[in-house]
């Protein structure tokens, strides 16, 4: 599957190119993981799609007909992949989904599911009628903080990958959760006054 696609630039100067969407690389920076598109005339079957370094070609790691992969990330060893699956219409369908109530926007819920880097082992790690996404491992391995709306609350939350407890980080409009090196902040987004801004937070609250 071809990655980068030449599209019409108004600057001479610069090139266009349509290509996947969120693309993350591992640590060795050899291989790039990022969300495919859905086909022609439906809004599902957006694949996890693995290209490497100089190429401009990618592999379908997973893909699910019948819901979207969302947002993926790789592992501190590079050798797993975390992503959300589900509808997640607003995104996949040019924010064009209706939204009249809270109900709406769950669209009827989303995982986070993991995946080893060869295909193989995939299980999902969520359950229940939330919005899961954006899932994202701390440097130990052993962590992931993800965002989530629906009946159990919204805001960021903590995992913990042996035990699979949950913990709440924080339940505001919180969004794009990303760990620091050290593992001792998590950096995210927040809908503050109708507008974005970044902020950062302990793991421990």
């Amino acid at each position: 599957m071809r990655l980068c696609r030449l599209r019409f630039s108004r600057n001479p100067d610069y090139e266009l190119f349509l290509t996947g969407i969120l693309p993350r690389f591992n640590s060795a920076g050899d291989r790039f993981v990022m969300t495919g598109r859905p086909a022609p005339d439906t809004v599902f079957g957006a694949a996890l799609l693995v290209g490497r370094s100089g190429s401009n070609a990618a592999d379908i790691l997973y893909q699910d007909k019948t819901r979207n992969v969302m947002a993926p990330s790789w592992t501190p060893a590079g050798d797993r992949i975390l992503f959300g699956i589900g509808t997640y219409n607003l995104f996949f369908n040019g924010f064009n989904g209706t939204v009249f109530n809270s109900a709406d926007r769950v669209e009827g819920g989303a995982q986070l599911a993991i995946i080893n880097a060869d295909g193989s082992g995939y299980r999902e790690l969520t359950q229940g009628p939330s919005n899961n996404a954006f899932p994202t491992m701390a440097p130990d391995g052993k962590r992931i903080a993800y965002r989530t709306f629906g009946p159990d609350g919204e805001g960021l939350r903590i995992m913990d990958l042996e035990s699979g407890r949950v913990t709440t980080l924080l339940d505001g409009y919180d969004n794009f959760p990303t760990w620091s090196p050290r593992g001792d902040l998590i950096a995210f987004s927040r809908v503050v006054d109708d507008d974005y801004e970044i902020f950062t937070i302990k793991p421990d609250g």
